[in-house]
């Protein structure tokens, strides 16, 4: 039976009320509302609150519902009969725990975005990397815990393979992020040292590696997760950047929907630098899987196949421990890397500022 939460009916006062949730009703996009909502389908609020979580804090909420409708995609069944954790794949003997990485205290919400800041955040690449992937530490850390203290303890579920599904929200740029926090933060990966045509492929020659980050207040982050057997009860890490309401505009392609532009980056296969496109709303469409990323871990204790993820539209991660490379299955030319919506006539003119930071294949900090 196909059963959608109301989520547009608001429960809390206007003050109380998410930006983006007051935004997005404000707009009143029926057709983008309704695409967020169907994403709900077979969800399950086991303890009564995903609404008012919705409408007051968005992302996280915005972020499951999402991953609901991804799984569903990919034909995988969800057994929400658990109170946790997040999503209990029953059939393939995985469970997944979701979190979206914040903003720290004292720092600009995701949705207070003025792009006359733009080269604040982003003006400073190395650096910004550095922060996104000591906030997507953070809130790794948190879930693997919440694994190790309570789901690895819960009867037959608590053996299953255990992956986290994280989204980036930590700055108002958040999409410019790319794969470089998680290449960073699981394989030690900063950046390639150079690229060479092999086989009619431009590869990776080689990547610079790094060990550790160290915060402001001088704590040591370790780097590398997935290179020795610390973390070894996560089987993956799910990730994406592109998992947001413009998400639900683009898997549309609205012939109606005239105004707008979508502003692109996509891997370029046959070249160093990626692929830029500036398209027409009405003539931009995207899968619901485009940007999902899987990052697998070669030391897990209950490694996960890969075919559970299995889609032209998911770019799947793994390490030669013996080589000491990073492997990509399903890399294909044209995938997705950076999208952005402009409906703004003052963001156009920011956009080729912005092109200097962002014009890199992911990974080249």
């Amino acid at each position: 039976m196909n059963t959608t939460l109301d989520l547009w009916n608001p429960i809390v006062p206007v003050e109380a009320q998410h930006d983006n949730f007051k935004r997005l009703l404000l707009k009143n996009d029926i057709s983008q509302l309704n695409e967020i909502k169907n994403w709900t389908n077979g969800f399950v609020d086991r303890d009564g609150k995903i609404i008012k979580e919705f409408q007051t804090s968005f992302n996280s909420s915005l972020w499951e519902f999402y991953l609901n409708r991804s799984l569903h995609e990919l034909g995988i069944n969800i057994d929400y009969n658990y109170e946790r954790p997040d999503f209990v794949l029953g059939s393939r003997k995985i469970i997944i725990e979701a979190c979206i990485a914040s903003n720290s205290d004292g720092r600009p919400r995701e949705s207070e975005r003025d792009y006359r800041d733009l080269n604040k955040f982003t003006g400073d690449i190395t650096k910004f990397t550095r922060d996104a992937t000591l906030r997507l530490s953070n809130a790794l850390i948190a879930k693997y815990r919440k694994h190790q203290n309570e789901y690895s303890k819960i009867p037959i579920i608590g053996q299953h393979a255990f992956g986290i599904a994280v989204h980036p929200f930590d700055n108002p740029f958040f999409w410019i992020e790319n794969e470089s926090p998680p290449l960073m933060l699981l394989y030690g990966f900063v950046r390639d040292l150079g690229v060479e045509k092999r086989d009619g492929v431009y590869q990776s020659t080689g990547f610079e590696k790094v060990g550790e980050l160290t915060k402001e207040n001088g704590t040591s982050v370790e780097m590398g997760w997935f290179l020795d057997d610390d973390f070894s009860d996560v089987s993956f890490i799910l990730y994406s950047t592109l998992a947001t309401t413009t998400k639900a505009k683009v898997v549309l392609n609205n012939e109606l929907d005239q105004f707008g532009l979508i502003d692109v980056l996509k891997y370029n296969m046959n070249g160093a630098e990626p692929i830029h496109e500036e398209v027409e709303l009405n003539k931009y469409k995207e899968s619901i899987l485009e940007g999902i990323k899987i990052y697998h871990n070669p030391f897990a204790k209950r490694p996960v196949d890969p075919a559970v993820f299995e889609s032209p539209f998911i770019c799947q991660y793994f390490y030669d421990i013996e080589r000491d490379r990073i492997m990509k299955y399903n890399y294909r030319d044209g995938m997705v890397i950076q999208r952005q919506y402009i409906n703004d006539k003052r963001m156009f003119m920011s956009n080729n500022s912005m092109h200097g930071s962002r014009l890199r294949q992911p990974g080249d900090l």
